[in-house]
């Protein structure tokens, strides 16, 4: 019979100890923890206080938001919305008679113009 007593690692969180055979180990704290403790917030990491990234998004503009720690996303949000433009509508391309919109990928900036056009204008 095999023993497993020495696989993996106990979970580090007071009062959970539960023996897990694919530990977590917390590369802020150092600490092995569970599947369900793994996360900095379930396990209350005091070292790992700036890793909490999160943002909302502006259903207007749809511009990312960044929430700093404990701050309140109405707050955040109606802050934004005093400078908000409302619209997300994409460029269209400067050619006469193109309806193309001007995306990161499908647009290119004319090296003597300067002027943004789509890829089907780019040698014009």
């Amino acid at each position: 019979m095999a023993i497993f007593s020495d696989v993996g690692g106990r979970c580090a969180l007071p009062g959970c100890g539960i023996q897990d055979f694919l530990p977590f180990p917390c590369d802020k704290c150092g600490n092995v923890y569970c599947v369900n403790h793994c996360a900095y917030r379930k396990h209350e990491c005091p070292v790992a206080g700036s890793e909490d990234r999160r943002a909302i998004v502006c259903p207007l503009c749809k511009a990312g938001l960044p929430l700093e720690s404990g701050s309140d996303p109405n707050v955040v949000f109606h802050e934004h919305e005093k400078q908000c433009s409302g619209s997300s509508k994409a460029q269209k391309c400067p050619a006469a008679r193109c309806r193309n919109k001007l995306t990161s990928s499908g647009s290119v900036v004319c090296a003597r113009c300067k002027t943004k056009v789509c890829l089907e204008h780019r040698f014009e």
